[in-house]
Parts: structure tokens; C-alpha cells; sequence
């Protein structure tokens, strides 16, 4: 670990190559959308661009946010990591207060606007994993294990409770993930592994679709009619594409024959649009957004910045890889979207502000000496 976290003074600037991949990344993602939401916009009697509007709108904000987190010392964020746990905890009590979705209560809603709170747990426990792994490197707390478990369970119940399966999964990973590559014992880490495998089955044993979803992957999803209906017509809008693809706003699967085209299974539609070549660039952008966050976390000028540009590149880079091995009939339907791509105002939202977070490890300079 101790290679990872290996120090180096560098300038001021932002990586001007990752702040041009965000931006590339963001721009194809909108671009996607808007041709992947409108027909469902049209046929609920929605303006044509009701989706993309609010999308957009997130993105604005989510880019002023990441724009403030670029530039604020890292030691502030560290300082306060337990205040903004706390803050996203309070406020993913309050979903079931606004009712339910489609059976979930997930959503908190602030005027026209609809936030997803859990989504903020990606960006706050990257913060407090961090904080907490330094302080036990630092000599400045003994060990980890019962505040990390007790904060990770706490969680995790709390997001099982609304019904959210793909991020209770997703945050499950996520902080397995950060503890692998911190000094946390092995002993305690495959403990981890084994409470996390045994929370997966339990969650899909407790729902039956969860559980059929399962058993149609196993048997290669061969329900056409049935479990496996959106899997299977999402792998045929991929492969409809060819190499070049029909063009943006030519494709047909996402008039009404794949469902959630425009959400869970968007990249489908990319692949439908794009062909082979669209989809082969996209993902060599996610790539490289990866080999940029990593090479930060490997340069950065401190420990805690390392954990937080290695954590919150993984989470980023995590969500691409589940969303298209599910396209690509690799592993089951998660619910697990794609960032900057998929229809979420919340996500969107969220991911520009780990990019921000990204930019401001990217910059590599110390802001002044942490006290607590």
C-alpha cells in the first residue's frame, strides 16, 4: 500500500486531460439521453425534452458543485467527513415520509425536483473511510473494525429498507473495495466478504423477482416471454447497431420495446445508435477516466486524498462496468446505471461532484496542516 500512496508535489493546475474526458463523458452521456428519453417523454404526454431538461438542469448544478469542491482545501472535507455522513443519513430517513414508487420509497422531493438520497452515500463514505483509515495509519486511533462495520451495516439497512437493492449492493462493494487496499487485516476483510455474500442471497431470497432474475441468468436467460424478456431485448439492441450503428435518434428499441431504455439499460441504445465503433470509444473513455483517477491516487501528496481519488474513481468506474456486463448478458439485471449516460438527475448530480473531487486531488498541492 505503501507504493500506492507514494508522495509528490505537483502545480496548481487541474489534469487538464481528466477535466477534458468529464467533459467528453458528460456531453456523449447527455447527447445519449436525449435520443434515448424522448419517445417516453412523447408518450406520457410529456414535452419532447422533458427528460433531457431535467437532466441538464442537474448537470448545471452538480457542475457548480464540482467547480466549489475543486477548489476547497481537501483538510475541510476532512474535518467535517462526519458531519456529511450524519447529514446523508438523516436525509435517507426521510424517503418514506413522500411515499412510495412503484413499491420503494427512495426519493425525497424539493419542488418539481425528485433527489434520490441514498446516491449522496457514494461521495460520503468515500470521505469517512478515508478520514478513518488515516487516523488508524496516523497512531491516532487504534483500529477500525467496530466504527466501520457498525456505519457500514447502519447503512446498509437504512437503503435495504427502501427497497434499493443495486446501491445497498453497490455500497457493499464499494467498501470492500477501499478496505482491500487499506491496512484493514485480512482476517476481518474476509469476514466482510462472507457477511457481504450472505446479505446478497438473503436480499434476493426475500423477493421473488429478485430470485427468478437470478435463476433465468443461471438457466441463460432463456424466458423470452418472461424473466428474461428486458435483458434479452436489450442484447439485441447492442448487437442491432453493427459496426457504425443507425445513427443518434435512429434507433427503434427504445420506442417501446426495451424497457428502461433510457435508465437502466441506456447503453444498449449507445450500442443500437453508436454500432461497435460508438460503443468501443465510450468505454475507452470510461478506461481512461479510470487510468486517470488511479494515477492520481497513486501521485497524490497525502494519504487521505489518495483514499478519496482511489474511491471515488473506483465507484465511478464500478457503476460502468456492472451496467454494461448486464447489457451484455454477463451477469443478472442490477438496476445499477451508467454514469453521466443514464436518465437520474440525482446521479448526474452526484457524479459531477466526485469529478470535482477528482480535479482537486488532480491539483496535488496541500492547503495548509490538519488539526482535530
Amino acid at each position: 500500500m505503501d507504493g500506492f500512496l507514494m508522495e509528490r508535489q505537483r502545480g496548481n493546475s487541474f489534469d487538464t486531460m481528466l477535466l477534458a474526458v468529464i467533459l467528453l463523458l458528460a456531453g456523449s452521456g447527455m447527447a445519449m439521453l436525449f435520443s434515448a428519453s424522448y419517445p417516453d417523454a412523447v408518450n406520457t404526454g410529456k414535452p419532447f425534452t422533458y427528460f433531457i431538461s431535467r437532466q441538464a438542469l442537474m448537470f448545471c448544478m452538480g457542475s457548480i458543485l464540482a467547480i466549489f469542491v475543486a477548489y476547497m482545501p481537501m483538510d475541510f472535507f476532512r474535518r467535517w467527513n462526519k458531519l456529511f455522513l450524519i447529514i446523508v443519513f438523516v436525509l435517507n430517513l426521510l424517503p418514506p415520509l413522500y411515499g412510495d414508487v412503484n413499491g420503494a420509497s427512495r426519493w425525497i422531493r424539493i419542488g418539481a425536483l425528485s433527489l434520490q438520497p441514498s446516491e449522496f452515500y457514494k461521495i460520503v463514505l468515500v470521505l469517512y473511510l478515508a478520514s478513518d483509515f488515516v487516523r488508524v495509519e496516523e497512531g491516532r486511533k487504534k483500529n477500525y473494525s467496530t466504527s466501520v462495520f457498525t456505519v457500514i451495516l447502519a447503512i446498509i439497512q437504512i437503503v435495504w429498507l427502501q427497497s434499493d437493492l443495486s446501491t445497498t449492493i453497490f455500497i457493499m462493494g464499494l467498501c470492500a473495495t477501499m478496505l482491500f487496499v487499506s491496512k484493514f487485516r485480512i482476517r476481518m476483510l474476509f469476514l466482510l466478504g462472507v457477511g457481504i455474500g450472505l446479505l446478497f442471497f438473503l436480499f434476493i431470497l426475500m423477493e421473488p423477482y429478485r430470485l427468478s432474475r437470478l435463476l433465468s441468468h443461471m438457466s441463460g436467460n432463456t424466458d423470452a416471454e418472461g424473466s428474461s424478456y428486458q435483458i434479452l431485448k436489450a442484447k439485441e439492441a447492442l448487437l442491432a447497431g453493427g459496426i457504425f450503428g443507425r445513427g443518434i435518434g435512429s434507433g427503434s428499441y427504445k420506442m417501446g420495446s426495451l424497457p428502461e431504455a433510457k435508465s437502466d439499460f441506456i447503453f444498449a441504445i449507445v450500442g443500437e445508435e453508436l454500432g461497435f465503433v460508438g460503443v468501443i470509444i465510450i468505454i475507452l473513455l470510461f478506461a481512461f477516466l479510470a487510468f486517470k483517477g488511479y494515477y492520481i491516487a497513486w501521485t497524490a501528496t497525502d494519504r487521505f486524498k489518495s483514499y478519496v481519488a482511489f474511491g471515488i474513481t473506483t465507484s465511478i468506474f464500478f457503476q460502468m462496468l456492472v451496467n454494461t456486463a448486464v447489457v451484455a448478458e454477463l451477469i443478472p439485471t442490477t438496476g445499477i446505471t451508467m454514469p453521466f449516460f443514464s436518465q437520474g438527475g440525482t446521479s448526474m448530480l452526484v457524479t459531477m461532484i466526485m469529478c470535482g473531487f477528482l480535479l482537486n486531488v488532480s491539483r496535488g498541492t496541500d492547503r495548509g496542516d490538519y488539526y482535530e
